[in-house]
């Protein structure tokens, strides 16, 4: 290489080192930002994927603290004291035992009324509103009369409801109560119909049927 070609060499690589020097001065400080942007927004994430695990850990354990205890009345009480402070799902979940744990403890209209909000609470599941609604129309059942608690099953029996197997069981049976031993089989076939319906259930069905008379006998 001639000294000249070396001469122009240095230049251009002091031009290009000049030229890098001044784009750093301009953006720089910029990309710095940036990457220390992203590395605090990666911590943040991390912090705070960490708190939901501790959060859900420590939910679970309350959870599990609170059924342990025998007393229906105090079970309700942890119940709600866990669904004040959880997040929604955990805290629906604390909701639906605390409404178990007020029928055990002789109060079924209350645990009732506390699942009639779960039941209306748009935000929640639509399983767990269908459950929450049948729960308490079957803690109410005792207390209705056989024609009224076959109107009230209706909408859980109606086609592609989530509970229609259980529901036409409990509609037969309500139906039978009031004398509509027709209505009665019709809800056990369908019943028995419904590729949902579980083994147990389609042997109680079975039991019921036995037990009816002969169409024809009773009038229907």
């Amino acid at each position: 290489m001639s000294d000249t070609d070396s001469f122009i060499q240095e230049v251009t690589e002091e031009l290009r080192r000049d030229r890098l020097l001044r784009l750093w001065r301009r953006f720089g400080p910029a990309v710095i930002a940036g990457l220390t942007l992203i590395v605090l927004a990666a911590a943040v994430f991390s912090w705070r994927e960490h708190r939901r695990e501790e959060a859900a850990r420590e939910t679970g354990g309350r959870l599990i603290a609170a059924a342990r205890i025998d007393d229906p009345a105090r079970r309700a009480e942890a119940f709600a004291a866990v669904a004040e402070a959880a997040a929604p799902g955990a805290a629906l979940l604390a909701r639906m035992s605390e409404a178990g744990a007020l029928a055990d403890a002789g109060k079924p209209e209350e645990a009732a009324r506390l699942l009639d909000a779960i039941a209306a609470d748009a935000g929640a599941d639509p399983l767990w509103r269908d459950l929450a609604g049948w729960k308490a129309l079957m803690l109410r059942a005792p207390d209705m009369k056989p024609e009224a608690l076959a109107e009230a099953i209706a909408p859980f029996a109606a086609e592609g409801a989530t509970l229609r197997p259980l529901a036409l069981e409990a509609r037969a049976v309500a139906r039978l109560r009031a004398g509509d031993a027709k209505g009665a089989r019709e809800d056990m076939a369908a019943a028995m119909s419904d590729p949902r319906a579980t083994a147990e259930l389609r042997e109680r069905l079975g039991a019921l049927a036995e037990a009816l008379p002969a169409s024809g006998e009773d009038g229907a």
